[in-house]
């Protein structure tokens, strides 16, 4: 852990001082009162706290703008209901319009595609939505619509020898969208 070997080294050379860890990683508006040791601890606690909060949500759910997740294995994806109302590709992104009931907390959604591409020119694949509601009790009927960068994708589609990719979208528990197939060209 070099961050930590530094910060140590610093409270080695200037034990009191409050001038931080130095270089381009400096902490400001250090208590003068804190010992470097306590100053050593708490950035070793912020550390594992946010290395934490980014390892709490793998799939990097979101409310309105979104990238396409390009996943080796497909997890289980938060699995509330939705109905994907329309869509339509402009340039490289995804506009999705969503129905849902909620209304009293914010939801949060993902997409996400497998490596994995049908052979055929241009290649197919399936895009799956995921939406966790928070557990929002309320019904309103909500529509919202989302953007999604497809930019993710454009490597494994070159790599098939393509410029462009066929694509359908299927909804959280597994139900295929009503909207059509579509297509995205890079």
């Amino acid at each position: 852990m070099s961050d930590g070997l530094h910060a140590e080294s610093v409270c080695e050379r200037n034990p009191g001082g409050t001038k931080g860890l130095g270089g381009a990683s400096k902490l400001h508006n250090w208590n003068p009162t804190l010992s470097c040791g306590l100053r050593m601890r708490l950035v070793l606690l912020l550390a594992l706290v946010g290395s934490q909060a980014a390892c709490s949500d793998p799939l990097a759910l979101d409310a309105d703008h979104l990238t396409l997740q390009v996943l080796a294995s497909i997890p289980k994806l938060p699995d509330d209901p939705l109905t994907i109302s329309g869509a339509r590709v402009t340039g490289t992104t995804l506009e999705l319009d969503l129905r849902y009931a909620g209304g009293c907390r914010e939801h949060r959604f993902a997409i996400v595609a497998g490596r994995g591409l049908g052979k055929s020119l241009p290649p197919h694949t399936v895009l799956r939505m995921a939406h966790d509601r928070d557990h929002d009790q309320c019904e309103a009927a909500v529509s919202q619509t989302i953007r999604v960068d497809l930019t993710p994708i454009e490597g494994l589609v070159r790599a098939a020898g393509a410029t462009s990719l066929r694509f359908e979208l299927v909804e959280p528990g597994e139900r295929l969208s009503k909207v059509g197939e579509l297509r995205v060209d890079f």
